[in-house]
């Protein structure tokens, strides 16, 4: 429900981008698009001018 009423854009750790193109480098999770399992990364993925959204964690810095 958090992003159904966009509550997510303010939870810690989170990030929020607008992108046309990611590339997700780590080794076997699984793609799922409009709720059907697509493909396994890792994936390069292209998508029409800001239309579709990423929600991802955040990695910790290490210092």
């Amino acid at each position: 429900m958090k992003l159904f009423f966009k509550r997510h854009q303010h939870i810690k750790n989170l990030n929020y981008s607008r992108l046309n193109a990611a590339s997700i480098k780590t080794q076997g999770l699984l793609i799922e698009a409009d709720g059907e399992l697509v493909g396994k990364t890792p994936a390069v993925i292209s998508v029409h001018g800001q239309v579709l959204l990423f929600h991802m964690p955040i990695k910790k810095r290490l210092q």
